[in-house]
């Protein structure tokens, strides 16, 4: 008890570090808030707002799983769009989930070991960057964790438990349902000193109710469209194939980057996979479920098209990387001198990290994003300047949909500029608003467009880095 306060204490700081009302581009935030809002309104979960070409695949999901919006409704209902306490509940599950993490590490380490990784996965720099963006990994990985310390309890009802957990994870985050084949693989190839009968009924029982929970919180309480969400990401996958083995190289990339950010080198992230695949096969031979659960969470991340584009999909494997590579070091430790001194080591190697991390992290520029002076302009001025029923053509077309309240369209990405102008005007698509290169939400396919269709459009509205445009009345037959 008394390792889990001071522990606690030690984490604070977590609730005022990267805190501020600012938060970048990125449009699945601004989903997942749409969402909790729709839930806080009693609305429809699928956002109605986004105006898609007939005939065309969509460029965006109109409604992710409701798992993390539901944790957001009551937030958006008292603060609505002021961020910080977002990131303060990014930092309680940070935090919740490294105290959940020391009591994980506490069965196969000392106390000492523990308090180091549990301290270091904290104030780690993919956490620290994380924290100041609105991110569904947070609240699962605390499910992943509370999984994980129901089922070694080796208790039926806490089994029972960690289903109906799996399935809210699930709707947190659809690659939660790797959890299920881990599950079948640890159990039944690991747990053998139980009857094999036994072993199926449990982990049938444990899908049952994972599926059970999903399928009452995203079709029968809160219709998603996974038509539309399935089949969004069927044609991402059909479109990005082939990229298996730069996304593998690409996931031990950045988590060397994460723990050692000045080494950025070809030879160090050899050096890391080394390391931390020697780790993996001790840590392997204990019979863990984590192990089986990272091989299904490694497999699925290094297919998906997406997985080199950032820290995100690291963060919920974190833990692990960070076990493996302590007992790597240790490994090779052992091997090279014979003796147990490799704590010290540790320390001084996470000691160094921990203060390489803060320096960077300290030294990023405040996000550039919708709570920027002239975006917010730009879209205080749609809102109020524009009919209600206009649509507006965005490369950030959800965070339009949420900050200015108007529907928004973006470009279709095989078309060429004229088919798209035509496109537009099908849609009555009377609007764009263009933010230029020095803005995170430049995009290059839409200053293309309006180098080739400019004559088409008027500047009706412009504030430092953002135009507004409108169609010629005469361009829109």
């Amino acid at each position: 008890m008394k390792n889990r306060l001071l522990l606690f204490l030690f984490l604070l700081p977590l609730l005022w570090i990267g805190t501020s009302n600012s938060h970048d581009w990125g449009d699945d935030f601004s989903q997942y808030l749409l969402q909790a809002k729709n839930l806080a309104q009693d609305r429809p979960q699928t956002n109605q707002e986004l105006v898609f070409a007939e005939g065309e695949l969509p460029y965006a999901i109109v409604a992710y799983p409701v798992g993390f919006p539901i944790l957001l409704a009551l937030f958006f209902d008292y603060f609505g769009l002021y961020i910080p306490p977002y990131l303060l509940l990014n930092a309680f599950f940070i935090i919740l989930t490294t105290l959940f993490l020391f009591d994980y590490l506490k069965r196969s380490f000392d106390i000492k070991y523990s308090f180091l990784i549990a301290i270091f996965f904290a104030y780690n720099l993919i956490p620290l960057v994380l924290k100041k963006e609105i991110l569904s990994e947070f609240p699962f990985t605390l499910l992943l964790f509370s999984i994980l310390l129901l089922i070694k309890s080796d208790r039926r009802k806490s089994f029972a438990f960690a289903g109906l957990l799996a399935g809210f994870m699930i709707s947190i985050r659809v690659s939660g349902i790797v959890i299920l084949p881990a599950l079948f693989g640890w159990y039944l190839m690991t747990q053998r000193q139980f009857p094999l009968k036994k072993r199926l009924v449990d982990c049938a029982v444990f899908s049952a109710l994972a599926v059970t929970v999903f399928y009452l919180l995203n079709v029968a309480l809160f219709e998603i469209d996974l038509k539309n969400f399935l089949g969004f990401y069927a044609d991402q996958f059909e479109s990005n194939r082939l990229m298996l083995p730069s996304n593998f190289f690409s996931f031990f990339q950045k988590t060397g980057e994460a723990i050692f950010p000045p080494l950025q080198s070809t030879l160090w992230t050899i050096l890391l996979m080394i390391i931390i695949l020697t780790g993996f096969y001790k840590k392997f031979k204990e019979g863990g479920l984590a192990e089986w659960f990272f091989i299904f969470y490694l497999l699925l991340i290094i297919v998906y098209p997406y997985a080199s584009s950032g820290l995100r999909f690291i963060y919920p494997v974190l833990p692990f990387l960070i076990i493996y590579l302590v007992k790597g070091i240790q490994t090779i430790y052992q091997f090279i001198t014979s003796k147990e001194k490799s704590f010290q080591l540790l320390t001084i190697i996470f000691s160094v990290s921990i203060f390489l991390s803060f320096r960077l992290f300290f030294s990023l520029p405040t996000p550039d994003g919708p709570y920027s002076t002239d975006a917010h302009s730009a879209l205080n001025h749609i809102r109020t300047n524009t009919p209600e029923n206009a649509i507006v053509l965005f490369s950030r077309a959800r965070a339009l949909n949420l900050y200015a309240e108007r529907k928004s369209t973006f470009l279709i990405q095989h078309k060429s500029e004229q088919e798209n102008l035509a496109i537009l005007k099908k849609l009555q698509c009377d609007y764009i608003l263009y933010a230029d290169e020095r803005s995170g939400a430049f995009n290059q396919s839409l200053q293309d467009f309006l180098i080739i269709n400019k004559s088409d459009y008027d500047t009706i509205y412009k504030v430092d880095r953002f135009l507004l445009l409108k169609m010629k009345t005469e361009d829109r037959q």
